[in-house]
C-alpha cells in the first residue's frame, strides 16, 4: 500500500510539473487531440446492486435492451464498493460486463470510483485474471467543489486512475478516464482554478460536465454553462490539447437540482442533446476548437426509465 501511495504521489508531482511548465511551452502544431471513435451516449446506473439488477438475468437483459431501444451505448455503474463486496458479486459483475460487450449492438461499461477505496477495488479487479471481462472506463464521482470535500483529497483518486493507463504500473492503456465535474473549484480554496482545469485536461479522456438546468436542452441563453466551457477551452488551449466533453443531463426528480424529466418524457434523450448542439454550434466561445463535444450522459437510470419506459 505504501508503495502504491508513493507511486501515485510521484506520478501526480510529475503531471503537475508538466502541466505548469513543459506543456505550456509546446507549440500547438504538435498537439495531439484526444478523442475516441464513437459518440458517447451514456446512462448512469444507480442502485445497480441494491435494486437487484446485478446477477438477475431478466433485470440485466431489460437494462441492456432499454439502452439499445434508447440508443445508449455505455452504462456507468454505481456503487463499485457494494458491487464488489463478495466474490459472488464480482463473478456476477464479470458476467454482466461480458454480456454487455457481446450485446447487439455492444455496450461499453464504466466503473464509478467515488474515492480511493473504490479505486483499489477497481484496480484489483483489473489485475485479477479470474475476471477476464474488464471495464472500458473508470469514472470519478468525488465532488471536490462541495463541502465537506476538497481537491486535496481528490488528487490520489485522479492520479490513481491515470496510473491505470499511464506510467510504470499501467494496466490498460485503452481504458478511458472519465471525470465528473460541476465546477473547477476547490472547496477549501487551496488549489487554484487554473491548476484544477489543467489537471482535469491532463488526467481525463472525457470530462462529464454537469448541465443541470430546467432548460438544459437549450444552449441559446448565455450563462453558467457557457462560462464552464469558456474556462475549459481557454485552459485546453494553454496546454495545447483538445478536450473531449460529455454533456451531463439530469432527469432526477428526486433531487432539488433542476432537471429535464418532462422534456425527455415528451421528446426523448437524443432530442435533448441535438437541441443543445444547435445552440452550441452558434455560440461564441474563444478557443472553441479546443473542445470536442463527444456526446451526452444522463443521470439516472431509475428515473430515466420512468420518463421513457421500455416497450417490449
Amino acid at each position: 500500500m505504501k508503495n502504491i501511495k508513493y507511486s501515485l504521489f510521484i506520478l501526480f508531482g510529475f503531471l503537475l510539473f508538466s502541466a505548469c511548465t513543459e506543456l505550456e511551452s509546446l507549440p500547438s502544431e504538435i498537439a495531439k487531440p484526444k478523442s475516441f471513435d464513437a459518440e458517447h451516449r451514456g446512462i448512469y446506473i444507480n442502485r445497480f446492486k441494491s435494486d437487484g439488477i446485478l446477477g438477475d438475468a431478466t433485470q440485466e437483459d431489460l437494462l441492456l435492451n432499454w439502452c439499445v431501444q434508447n440508443d445508449f451505448n455505455e452504462v456507468t455503474l454505481y456503487n463499485i464498493n457494494a458491487i464488489m463486496d463478495t466474490e459472488a458479486d464480482r463473478t456476477a459483475l464479470n458476467a454482466f460486463v461480458g454480456k454487455a460487450h457481446t450485446w447487439e449492438p455492444a455496450i461499453k461499461v464504466g466503473f464509478i470510483n467515488a474515492g480511493t477505496t473504490s479505486f483499489e477495488e477497481t484496480r484489483n479487479y483489473l489485475l485479477d485474471g479470474s475476471y477476464p471481462n474488464k471495464p472500458d472506463a473508470v469514472t470519478t464521482e468525488y465532488e471536490y467543489w462541495n463541502d465537506p470535500y476538497s481537491y486535496e483529497s481528490f488528487i490520489p483518486l485522479m492520479s490513481g486512475i491515470t496510473s491505470l493507463k499511464i506510467g510504470p504500473d499501467a494496466i490498460d492503456a485503452a481504458i478511458e478516464r472519465q471525470h465528473y465535474v460541476s465546477r473547477f473549484e476547490d472547496e477549501e480554496e487551496v488549489w487554484s482554478s487554473n491548476i484544477i482545469h489543467k489537471q482535469a485536461i491532463n488526467n481525463a479522456d472525457e470530462i462529464f460536465l454537469v448541465n443541470y438546468h430546467s432548460n438544459a436542452q437549450e444552449f441559446n441563453v448565455d450563462g453558467a454553462y457557457h462560462n464552464k466551457l469558456r474556462g475549459l477551452a481557454l485552459h485546453a488551449d494553454s496546454v495545447h490539447l483538445t478536450q473531449d466533453v460529455v454533456v451531463l443531463f439530469s432527469v432526477n426528480r428526486d433531487s432539488g437540482d433542476p432537471n429535464i424529466w418532462d422534456y425527455v418524457e415528451e421528446h426523448g434523450f437524443d432530442a435533448a442533446f441535438q437541441n443543445w448542439m444547435e445552440g452550441y454550434e452558434d455560440a461564441e466561445i474563444d478557443f472553441k476548437e479546443r473542445l470536442n463535444i463527444v456526446g451526452y450522459q444522463f443521470y439516472k437510470y431509475s428515473e430515466a426509465m420512468e420518463a421513457v419506459p421500455y416497450e417490449d
